[in-house]
């Protein structure tokens, strides 16, 4: 009964669902998935877009995202970030109704630093934010979860690595946040202190979608 389906499972009547599949696939069943981008692994990530920020004068508002595709669970990632000003960087959120720069996040973050630990947190900020500061370079990633899901909340979680202010030192940040609305999001943007100040200067922005997640 089983052997009568399009990708060949040998044995008991398998069980098909999108990450829970069971019986047995032949190596031509997945070299044919694998072609179609049907075939499914841990861990798939599959990158988006690409954008490298080069604004030596620092008038770039912020680096845009808008095109999610049809993935539950994101991937983003920033390298050698750099501005101007001791401003923390945040990401904010697109959806049928505009791009949400106002009091609709919230955010706990622990910093490490070389001279300590320090504990931040607010129920109503104006972006996501991921660290204390940019000034001299930072470092990080960021999961993004149920974004597209009109039925969910749409959280983050983020690691960070930068310099400490004007080379004081060095520290690292772990956070969570979280847009404060059920509906889906159409796109995210990273900016710093909300749209206070310019985005502007260096670095290079990634965006992934995790297929079967």
């Amino acid at each position: 009964m089983a052997d009568d389906l399009k990708y060949g499972y040998k044995g008991a009547e398998p069980t098909q669902s999108q990450s829970a599949n069971t019986g047995v696939f032949s190596t031509d069943d997945i070299n044919e998935l694998i072609q179609a981008k049907q075939w499914v692994s841990v861990g798939n990530l599959e990158l988006i877009e690409t954008q490298i920020l080069n604004d030596p004068t620092y008038s770039t508002k912020f680096v845009r995202f808008e095109n999610l595709g049809n993935y539950n669970v994101h991937f983003v990632t920033f390298t050698n970030v750099l501005n101007n000003g001791y401003f923390p960087l945040g990401i904010q959120v697109q959806t049928s109704t505009g791009w949400k720069t106002g009091s609709n996040y919230q955010y706990a973050l622990q910093t490490y630093q070389d001279t300590g630990l320090l504990v931040d947190s607010s129920t109503g900020y104006t972006s996501c934010k991921l660290n204390s500061s940019a000034y001299r370079g930072v470092n990080g990633y960021a999961w993004i979860y149920n974004a597209i899901d009109s039925s969910k909340f749409t959280s983050f979680t983020s690691h960070t690595s930068s310099v400490r202010g004007n080379n004081l030192g060095i520290e690292g940040n772990w956070g969570m946040s979280w847009y404060q609305s059920a509906e889906a999001v159409t796109g995210i943007q990273f900016v710093y202190e909300g749209v206070l100040y310019a985005m502007g200067g260096f670095g290079q922005y990634s965006l992934y979608g995790l297929r079967g997640a």
